[in-house]
């Protein structure tokens, strides 16, 4: 179960053991928490509206007309479309592990090198995929994605439409 909350109160019980509260505007998800029994696996993080599916249906609609016009495959621009565009972790691995990485992670380059006690190092930019992007993150990979098929000539949603396509997202947040 994820919810949106904000944290109200943390208090100490005489034996030392905190408690903390949280305000959750949904009360239907406050009752489903209070069925929950026993020990309860808890994460906190700050709160990220995550991108809609017609934020991604539109970039994948526009990828697929850029495939089309330079006779590629659809996750190949894709890919290259995250390089430019997209959101990226950077890290530093046992040169050794990179190739296993590489194999795993959709997209992911080596930017450098390095030796800590002797052993070579690999600095790695990894790309995220577009399903981990907040709603800001996808509005600055769809207006990439965007430009691309402009500087190519494809006819996109005009700067009114995608405005207001970005506005409905920042209304659907809201409501969240």
């Amino acid at each position: 179960m994820k919810i949106k909350g904000t944290l109200s109160r943390i208090s100490y019980a005489e034996n030392g053991i905190a408690e903390v509260t949280f305000a959750i505007p949904n009360r239907k998800e406050a009752l489903e928490i209070k069925k929950q029994v026993g020990e309860l696996s808890i994460e906190i993080k700050k709160w990220t509206n995550p991108r809609s599916l017609e934020a991604n249906r539109y970039m994948w609609e526009i990828i697929g007309k850029i495939a089309n016009a330079l006779t590629k495959d659809a996750d190949d621009i894709y890919l290259e479309m995250l390089a430019t565009y997209g959101q990226y972790d950077t890290l530093c691995m046992w040169e050794p592990s990179v190739n296993a990485f590489m194999a795993y992670y959709k997209l992911a380059k080596e930017v450098g090198k390095t030796t800590v006690d002797g052993k070579p190092f690999v600095w790695l930019r990894a790309y995220r995929g577009s399903s981990t992007y907040d709603t800001n993150e996808m509005a600055k990979l769809i207006d990439g994605v965007v430009q691309e098929a402009q500087d190519l000539g494809i006819e996109t949603r005009t700067p009114e439409q995608l405005a207001e396509l970005k506005s409905l997202w920042a209304t659907k947040e809201k409501a969240q």
